[in-house]
């Protein structure tokens, strides 16, 4: 098992604490690698055709991946691991990731099964116009070189191209055709036509993605509450609203979705306009868009498997912090990374027991045994403890199929959800056009594949 490990391509390490792979380990029988790649504008620099793809290629992020997986065909046997049975995994940024790598045709014989956590899927790939036309422009003139001049830039000290990052983003973003870009999602593999041949999207409609992979993927239940206390510390008053959002969501996603039967503002309600922009954003960026896929992948003929996680472990109390008073009950961004590693100990005094104990051998055991078959469902006899776990043998986990059908995991009684939230998903469908949709990197209108409503007429 392979991790690539989140931050949003521009943060994280392997080596944090959080992914200590000891428990996955030993209780799945499984050998785990994970691996640094480079982060930021070291990862996707870029600037054609002023300065050639042969000296500066961009998507260094995704061929750092993709040569840490040779590494793997090429050594894993040395360490009991099987290079015929690779499973790629990893959340956020490390979640988009893997689907970069199902989109790349040079990284399909690499690995056979992969685990996608918290991917915002409905987040397009970048496009040169972008990478190279915006930030890498703007990065060589925050340099001081002239653009064609590479050398003058690898010439520069690590600080110097940080503080020109700096400066390139937000002039990138202040773009009125980027407006659309969150600050999390500046950095994203390119559609170089090379390595990555089109968006996802695209490449689900044509069955071009690595269709042979077995693919498990989904979100937590609750995931951008874990954004809400940072951009918005203090309950919004209702009559401020649409005002506050504004000046975050530019292109009107956020005021189009509160303005839908399902997001309605109850002023009734105690901070009613962060629960709601929660909510409305979480099936936007994850859950909405995650069915879309599906259903795409499912069309042609891929093994794919979907889940909503209705329990975590927040981060701060991993770490024997004070969790957000508004994360408080809700299972957000990054709260599976706990659970999926068995991290216990992550801080002095700090243990897991208990419920997030259980849940976490419910993990470890799903997510191992998919590795070790491509499917989530144990067979008496496999290694590892997953056959001893009542948690999982007592619930069969269908792939994914026309009925929706989202596994719901839980502390005990998992449980299938067939057409889950498909209400919410289909008034999105209907009002709402996804990033990829409109914004993708190939210009142009990018139709839902399969139309889910056509699908339920």
């Amino acid at each position: 098992m392979v991790w690539l490990h989140g931050g949003g391509y521009s943060t994280g390490s392997a080596s944090a604490p959080m992914y200590e792979p000891g428990n996955l380990v030993s209780r799945g029988g499984v050998v785990v690698v994970t691996l640094n790649y480079r982060l930021g504008i070291f990862g996707q620099f870029e600037f054609e055709p002023a300065i050639p793809r042969s000296k500066a290629p961009g998507n260094l992020a995704t061929h750092d991946q993709i040569a840490a997986l040779q590494w793997v065909r090429d050594n894993i046997a040395s360490f009991g691991g099987d290079p015929g049975r690779v499973t790629i995994f990893g959340e956020s940024a490390g979640g988009y990731s893997v689907r970069a790598l199902l989109s790349a045709p040079s990284a399909f014989e690499l690995y056979r099964n992969v685990i996608s956590q918290s991917d915002p899927v409905q987040s397009p790939f970048s496009s040169p116009k972008f990478s190279s036309g915006n930030l890498g422009n703007f990065t060589m003139l925050a340099l001081g070189c002239q653009p064609w001049d590479l050398v003058c830039a690898q010439n520069k000290t690590v600080s110097e191209i940080v503080h020109a990052e700096d400066q390139a983003i937000p002039r990138a973003l202040n773009l009125s055709e980027n407006e659309w870009i969150i600050n999390s999602g500046v950095y994203r593999p390119t559609v170089d036509l090379s390595l990555i041949p089109a968006d996802f999207a695209q490449l689900v409609i044509s069955g071009r993605y690595n269709k042979k992979a077995n693919i498990l993927w989904g979100t937590t239940r609750d995931e951008y509450a874990f954004f809400i206390p940072y951009m918005f510390p203090d309950p919004i008053p209702v009559e401020n609203a649409e005002a506050t959002l504004h000046a975050v969501f530019k292109d009107n996603r956020t005021q189009s979705l509160l303005r839908s039967p399902y997001y309605k503002i109850d002023s009734s309600e105690n901070d009613t306009v962060r629960a709601q922009v929660s909510r409305a954003i979480t099936d936007y960026l994850f859950g909405c868009g995650l069915q879309v896929m599906s259903r795409g992948v499912s069309a042609q003929n891929s093994t794919a498997y979907a889940y909503r996680m209705d329990h975590g472990r927040n981060l701060a109390n991993a770490f024997g912090g004070v969790v957000a008073e508004f994360n408080r009950g809700r299972v957000s961004h990054a709260d599976d990374l706990a659970p999926t590693f068995g991290s216990g100990d992550l801080a002095p005094g700090v243990e897991q027991t208990g419920d997030d104990a259980r849940f976490s051998r419910q993990i470890i055991d799903r997510w191992s045994t998919f590795a070790w078959t491509g499917n989530p469902n144990p067979k008496k006899g496999q290694l590892g403890l997953a056959c001893s776990n009542p948690d999982v043998m007592n619930v069969q986990w269908p792939p994914y199929s026309s009925s929706n059908p989202v596994f719901a995991l839980r502390v005990q009684n998992s449980t299938v959800e067939s057409d889950a939230d498909t209400a919410r998903c289909d008034w999105i469908a209907e009002n709402i056009q996804y990033d990829y949709q409109v914004h993708g990197p190939g210009g142009g209108f990018v139709p839902l594949y399969p139309d889910p409503r056509k699908s339920r007429s």
